[in-house]
């Protein structure tokens, strides 16, 4: 007895079975602050949104390194309007001249004109333009019956008429000193002389003197609208409508029965004009 007993205490401590001893057991429990790896259940599934998300990611990413040349090149702006550094022109214009009449038709008729016109940059788009010309035309002699004073004037024919014109205007670029797809479009405003160089002539001779009709030389007021296209670096091309009055005063002998003595008409000239500026 004595013996079992004393082997069953070596074998065990306080009554603990010998497989297991408390300080043992303390040991390979965990520490606190230790770190417990948790095993994973496997990876987490991919989801509609995060693919989205994803494509959108490499759609701009894709976009930004095809873009970068594009978007490093220097931007070219392109303007219709381009400067005009030239102050002054000088060139020459033809037209044709279409003439009012007052009854009877005794005034100068239609016919080509001739001009050459200099203009001078006064200050931003306004410009000071001289302009010198000739036209020729012709004018219908007129008498009256000598049986029936009261019978409308009978023709005695025709006289050639040279007009001599010459003006000074004021010009408005609309544009200012510059060009709109290489057209610089302007407004005129001017007044001139104009006179007949042929004042007599031997035809009308047949013409009683209180009859005989004489242009003279008249005042001009004269508008306008034009546009210079430039074709060159200093050349333009001028088209030109210009529209003149200038008054008509009918002879006394022909005055019976037709109104007024004198009248304001007006003398339209469409014109092309070359011009140089410098």
């Amino acid at each position: 007895m004595a013996t079992e007993t004393g082997g069953a205490g070596h074998g065990a401590t306080d009554g603990w079975p010998a497989s297991y001893h408390p300080l043992r057991a303390l040991s390979k429990a965990p520490t606190r602050g230790a770190r417990v790896h948790v095993a994973r259940a496997g990876p987490r599934p991919r989801t509609r949104r995060t693919s989205m998300h994803r494509t959108l990611a490499l759609a701009l990413a894709a976009g930004l390194v095809l873009g970068a040349p594009a978007l490093a090149q220097p931007v070219r702006i392109v303007s219709p309007y381009r400067p005009i550094f030239t102050t002054q022109s000088l060139g020459p214009a033809v037209a044709y001249l279409r003439t009012g009449q007052a009854a009877p038709d005794f005034g100068p008729q239609d016919g080509p004109l001739l001009s050459a016109r200099y203009t001078v940059r006064l200050s931003g788009p306004l410009e000071l333009e001289v302009r010198g010309g000739a036209a020729s035309s012709r004018r219908t002699l007129f008498a009256p019956d000598p049986t029936n004073p009261l019978q409308p004037p009978q023709r005695r024919g025709e006289v050639p008429v040279t007009l001599a014109l010459g003006e000074g205007a004021f010009r408005f670029r609309l544009t200012g000193p510059r060009t709109w797809h290489r057209l610089s479009p302007f407004l005129t405003a001017g007044f001139g002389l104009a006179s007949d160089v042929r004042r007599t002539h031997p035809e009308e001779d047949s013409v009683p003197p209180d009859a005989r009709f004489r242009f003279g030389t008249r005042f001009v007021v004269s508008t306008g609208a034009g546009t210079e296209w430039y074709v060159g670096r200093r050349w333009a091309l001028v088209p030109d409508v210009r529209l003149r009055w200038w008054r008509l005063d009918r002879p006394r002998g022909l005055q019976r029965g037709l109104g007024e003595s004198s009248a304001w008409v007006p003398n339209l000239a469409v014109e092309l004009g070359l011009a140089y500026t410098f």
